[in-house]
């Protein structure tokens, strides 16, 4: 094979397909297990709205944020099918340390 088409066959390989970030287009946020006022500590600490795209890394980090409020002893973040396309719901489900508390209370945020 001539040198003048290897080379670029060679940088080919060696870089790679490109990987992009994937992001997630939020429809709708729901919070599941919490009380009012821990509900608006959540949603202060998510900061995360509805409507917009954001990428896997910044879903991550909120889920850390949550994680490591005082009262919650447990969250879950399940990422489900959005009602329009490409869109996706976030449910969060939290399990806090005083659940004898706890109104179960169910929030949308839209």
């Amino acid at each position: 094979m001539p040198q003048s088409l290897l080379t670029p066959i060679l940088i080919f390989l060696h870089a790679g397909f490109p990987t992009e970030p994937v992001h997630f287009k939020l429809d709708k946020i729901e919070i599941e297990g919490a009380e009012p006022p821990l509900l608006r500590m959540v949603e202060r600490a998510l900061n995360l709205e509805a409507g917009r795209t954001y990428p896997e890394s910044s879903l991550k980090r909120a889920l850390g944020r949550i994680d490591r409020l005082p009262p919650v002893h447990d969250v879950h973040f399940q990422l489900e099918k959005g009602f329009e396309r490409g869109g996706y719901l976030l449910r969060i489900t939290l399990k806090t340390r005083c659940p004898r508390r706890i109104a179960h209370h169910r929030a949308r945020i839209t």
